[in-house]
């Protein structure tokens, strides 16, 4: 009888969702954002259209995840001399995958993460900013432009820098 019941659950629970999610397409508009960061903020995507803003998603553990967050560091300086001089910011929000907030704070000192924007919920895979994007595997990160229009997504180092560069100079 227990079998017969947890079969019936698992058939209703597995098909009242979409067995695989549609990604996020360039073009598509990007999700919203309204959530408090780390340092008690609030990010809200709404308030940042008229800036170039990357969306990154990553995660302490995962070892990807920190190699690009040099990059990502470095094309930030770049862009933030520029934005002195320019209407237009390059703004990084960051989206952590993180379970235990002593391993998220440590790999943001670690790696000198010292933008403000930083995002953990503490939920893992199971967050709400992980369901909107439909992230199924990290690093993952998505360039919006001024608009709120994705751009560009899973880009990294030199195609960062190249899908940032029309905006920015």
């Amino acid at each position: 009888m227990i079998t017969i019941y947890l079969l019936s659950w698992l058939q209703a629970y597995w098909f009242s969702k979409p067995l695989t999610q549609q990604p996020l397409q360039i073009g598509d508009k990007a999700p919203s954002i309204e959530v408090i960061a780390a340092t008690g903020d609030t990010i809200s995507l709404a308030k940042l259209r008229g800036n170039m803003v990357l969306i990154d998603f990553w995660a302490s553990w995962n070892q990807p995840s920190r190699q690009h967050n040099l990059s990502t560091l470095k094309l930030f300086e770049r862009y933030r001399a520029l934005s002195l001089r320019k209407k237009i910011k390059f703004i990084v929000i960051q989206v952590s995958l993180d379970t235990k907030p002593d391993l998220f704070d440590a790999a943001v000192r670690k790696d000198n993460l010292y933008w403000r924007n930083h995002i953990c919920d503490f939920k893992g895979w199971r967050g709400d900013l992980v369901s909107a994007y439909k992230i199924q595997r990290i690093p993952a990160n998505f360039l919006i432009d001024t608009a709120g229009v994705l751009v560009a997504k899973d880009v990294w180092e030199s195609a960062l820098d190249k899908a940032l560069q029309p905006y920015m100079q």
